[in-house]
């Protein structure tokens, strides 16, 4: 699988670090996850939480929806800020105020 250091957002938690990477293959897990097209995900916490999931658990597969609970319950407007950074520097989202 390529990646693409650039595109990786690190958080970390306690002593820990996580990296936070989208690719086509975390937006799809995402949508069948949720049962519905990434166009139509709102600011439901079933909604963010699947997107940090989905995020991390490209380069930590061990990773468990519980244990993103936890990480996310550390500093909640964190991660999700971290987790729309990371889709912007993957090409997914569109990066505002740049020249």
């Amino acid at each position: 699988m390529y990646v693409n250091p650039d595109a990786i957002v690190k958080i970390t938690v306690g002593d820990k670090e996580y990296q936070l990477y989208y690719n086509n293959r975390a937006l799809r897990e995402l949508e069948k996850k949720l049962g519905k097209p990434i166009s139509e995900i709102k600011g439901s916490i079933t909604d963010l939480t699947m997107l940090v999931w989905a995020g991390l658990k490209i380069l930590q597969p061990q990773l468990s929806e519980e244990e993103v609970d936890d990480i996310i319950s550390h500093n909640p407007t964190e991660i999700f800020n971290k987790a729309v950074e990371a889709l912007k520097k993957a090409g997914y989202l569109e990066q505002t105020g740049q020249t």
